[in-house]
């Protein structure tokens, strides 16, 4: 006869080892099996459905989220990690606990709301604000934005953050990202979207990649989002994210609050890298730097590559730092990738009283062309229009890196129209120019200019017959009246909008 050793659990009875027959083995078994399900039967279940004002989380039925209990019940990662949601009404959470959503503090966050749960948990599936807002909030909605177990992208879309607060806590160990939406990463190969966001309130941290919306994206798809925040930030403080690289694509979004920050800070993104794209965007804030380099008011810097195309800044910059590199479009461009900025101005002063040798503030752009090697860095078609106040500054170019190659060119661009201390910068700063500047012009109250030519008032490029605007796109791209400086089709302030666009009205 063959012996079996049966080993059964069951809940509150402890089974000793057995010896007995293959019959009796198997009741056993069955009969440890049913009472293991009549007890399983009898615990409470949650009901997910329950938790919420109504749907299932699933796609075409979203859980619905009406209270604020509702909105901490969709704080629990590992059960709704790759669900949808929909806001029904606004919620204030004032009084809320701390910390952000996906993940919570109990699942493996820091009770800051800026940790995460493992390496490989976050949210993935859709938050839909429909219109609605979240008032309040003193913590990051969402802490990271991906999820390897679900394979799905996020999207975040039709949603307002208003009266954001957000500070850093004391626990913070790493130099983690601070924003209104999401401070933290996304996932490799995982691509978020972010649509018709819009957030208002004040985010402070003295920690790298602080934005009003965003801290650090490394290939989202941004588009019709607005930030009104005060940022205070340190390395890498952005108005609308602190730093993006990679394939992120940044369209038709803008920023309209002031940024204090240090190294790389910009009015509407920080630091910007890779294959990074900024189409069709505007910043309207000041841009204040405390110390370090590369500041602007639109992006700090742009290393490595990335595009920006048909965008304007309107803030001025302010410099409080002798590191002076920066201007009031962008603060440099640096590294051995192509960089292309087209079609896009600035309005802004730049009222430093810094100085240092060499000068790198421009009314433009501060520092252009740093150790591009054998790549293309490239401003075309481009205008300022501001005061700049640094004794050795330029008019739109402060400076030159000094290592540029063949392919650093500024062309067909002009500065107008403001006070230059530099007498003899009404273009650009002298420093050797290992920039190729051509069909350039410009009037302010410089006396001169090494290589640009002048003209005799602001008025010449208002007209389309005169270089270097006579090269620009007047039906598609730019708009000219004859009375101003030209403005960009697609902003709702230049009229009238593109020819051929078809407009729907609902």
């Amino acid at each position: 006869m063959r012996l079996y050793y049966n080993y059964t659990i069951a809940i509150g009875i402890t089974v000793l080892p057995s010896i007995t027959n293959r019959k009796r083995t198997m009741r056993s078994i069955d009969s440890v099996q049913i009472f293991i399900a009549i007890l399983l039967a009898l615990l409470p279940v949650h009901s997910a459905s329950a938790a919420f004002a109504g749907g299932d989380g699933s796609p075409s039925d979203p859980y619905q989220i009406s209270t604020k209990e509702q909105l901490a019940e969709a704080d629990n990662v590992l059960a709704y990690y790759s669900n949808n949601f929909v806001l029904i009404n606004d919620i204030d959470v004032t009084g809320d606990p701390a910390y952000s959503l996906f993940p919570r503090a109990d699942q493996g966050g820091r009770q800051d709301g800026f940790g995460t749960f493992g390496p490989a948990v976050g949210f993935s599936g859709t938050f839909d604000g429909a219109g609605f807002a979240i008032i309040n909030k003193t913590n990051c909605l969402f802490d990271q934005l991906f999820s390897p177990f679900s394979g799905r992208n996020p999207t975040i879309m039709n949603l307002t953050l208003s009266n954001v607060n957000i500070r850093p806590h004391h626990i913070v160990q790493t130099p983690v990202a601070y924003a209104a939406l999401s401070p933290g990463e996304q996932h490799s190969g995982v691509r978020a979207t972010l649509l018709n966001v819009h957030v208002s309130g004040t985010v402070t941290s003295s920690l790298p990649n602080t934005g009003g919306l965003i801290g650090f994206a490394p290939g989202a798809f941004i588009s019709n989002c607005t930030s009104s925040v005060r940022v205070f930030g340190a390395t890498s403080a952005g108005g609308l994210i602190g730093s993006m690289s990679g394939s992120t694509t940044v369209t038709l979004c803008s920023a309209t609050g002031d940024v204090d920050g240090t190294q790389d800070s910009g009015g509407l993104v920080g630091l910007m890298s890779g294959a990074a794209l900024l189409y069709q965007c505007s910043a309207h804030g000041d841009v204040t730097k405390s110390s370090g380099e590369y500041s602007g008011g639109l992006v700090g810097r742009i290393v490595n590559g990335g595009t920006i195309r048909q965008c304007f800044a309107t803030g001025n910059f302010i410099n409080n730092s002798a590191a002076q590199q920066g201007g009031c479009f962008i603060g440099g461009t640096e590294g051995s990738s192509d960089i292309f900025i087209e079609d896009c101005y600035s309005t802004g002063d730049s009222p430093s009283t810094v100085t240092m040798s060499p000068g790198r503030n421009g009314g433009f752009v501060g520092n252009f062309g740093r150790s591009p090697g054998s790549t293309t860095h490239l401003i075309n078609r481009c205008y300022s229009k501001g005061d700049v106040g640094s004794s050795i500054g330029g008019a739109f170019m402060g400076r030159d890196s000094g290592s540029g190659g063949s392919g650093v060119i500024i062309s067909n661009s002009y500065a107008s129209g403001g006070t230059v201390s530099n007498s003899s910068a009404g273009f650009a700063v002298s420093a050797g120019f290992n920039v190729t500047i051509a069909n350039c012009y410009w009037t302010n109250s410089a006396s001169s200019d090494p290589i640009a030519t002048k003209v005799a008032n602001e008025a010449y490029f208002y007209k389309t017959a005169n270089p270097p605007v006579n090269g620009w796109d007047a039906t598609t791209v730019w708009f000219f009246d004859g009375k101003r400086d030209p403005c960009l089709r697609w902003h709702s302030d230049c009229s009238p909008p593109p020819r051929g666009t078809v407009f729907r009205i609902e």
